[in-house]
């Protein structure tokens, strides 16, 4: 039995399990404690009261049955009431697909609040004056963060999120590629945006007024807020049109702020004080938001060349083996 071996022992062994039978309420709570002692992400599934130390020592402790302990429930995150074991699968893939929706989010709303931030600090300390209002910056977000969040928070679950492995509650949400693709976007639309404010030439897209450097400036944060959505879906992935018919609110989330940028361009200079934008104007702002698509392609491309480099023998014998998935189960 588990709990007849020492604690060094069950530590060197807790790895190396992938069955134990007749396994009493104390080998399943040492068996827990052993797996969080390693840093492992532990799951309990249980639906007797004898069992509910084991389930509050767990990460995620999941309920089954219909009429059973109130106390049990009452400690557990999640309660099947169907008592189907195969609804967990239902469960896994639901929860895995909101985490991943909220870094979607997070990702593009950090990229996009960050720029903005950088823009107006380098402006304002160099020029005393700031092409993006605060106003202006709040209503941006306030109507184009919503639609975002509506498509990205709703994205239907992917069965891929199953493929990889469980994320310890202790790390950080924002990944590696996140802040990647948040860094190179940042960079990209701060430099872009700063030529735009900076330049001088007189013939450069007909970009002589003060006013019209803003109107420049804004159109071109709108859009590339609107088409960095798309970035924003695939963190890791470099197809990022893949699946996009599926979520109507995305397709929602895309149109309508461009209507709504083009119309008050256009149409309403009394409201935003800026001037009509001519054709090459608005192809330059709409070329500058679509060039995020290709430059997060190579950003992704280039990190999975440099992944995937060999790293020799010497670096395979220091690092060691990977583990391969293991299902741990208690009868």
């Amino acid at each position: 039995m588990f709990r007849n071996f020492s604690k060094l022992e069950r530590m060197e062994r807790v790895d190396k399990l992938t069955l134990i039978g007749n396994a009493s309420p104390l080998d399943k709570l040492l068996l827990v404690q052993s797996l969080r002692q390693n840093r492992q992400v532990v799951a309990v599934i249980g639906n007797r009261t004898v069992e509910l130390p084991a389930l509050k020592e767990a990460d995620v402790s999941i309920f089954m049955g219909t009429n059973n302990s109130e106390m049990a429930k009452e400690n557990c995150d999640i309660i099947i009431l169907n008592g189907n074991f195969a609804s967990v699968f239902g469960i896994l893939l639901i929860g895995r697909s909101i985490y991943q929706n909220l870094r979607k989010f997070l990702q593009l709303e950090l990229t996009t609040n960050i720029s903005g931030i950088l823009i107006t600090f380098v402006t304002t300390v160099s020029l005393g004056d700031t092409p993006i209002a605060p106003l202006q910056f709040f209503l941006v977000n306030l109507t184009v963060g919503t639609l975002a969040a509506l498509a990205l928070l709703t994205e239907p679950p992917n069965r891929d999120v199953l493929e990889t492995r469980p994320i310890n509650q202790n790390k950080s949400i924002i990944s590696k590629s996140m802040k990647r693709n948040i860094f190179v976007q940042v960079c990209y639309q701060g430099i872009v945006l700063l030529i735009f404010q900076f330049i001088e030439a007189r013939d450069f897209l007909g970009v002589k007024h003060p006013k019209m450097k803003k109107a420049m400036i804004f159109n071109g944060f709108v859009l590339c807020f609107v088409f960095n959505q798309f970035n924003a879906r695939e963190p890791e992935r470099k197809n990022v049109f893949k699946g996009i018919t599926e979520s109507h609110w995305f397709l929602l989330s895309v149109g309508a702020p461009i209507i709504l940028e083009v119309l008050l361009m256009e149409f309403a200079e009394r409201v935003t004080g800026f001037p009509r934008l001519n054709k090459m104007q608005w192809l330059a702002c709409i070329s500058f938001a679509i060039m995020s698509w290709p430059i997060d392609y190579a950003t992704k491309r280039i990190s999975s060349i440099f992944a995937n480099r060999p790293i020799g023998l010497s670096g395979l014998s220091s690092t060691g083996s990977l583990q391969s998935n293991r299902l741990t189960s208690l009868d």
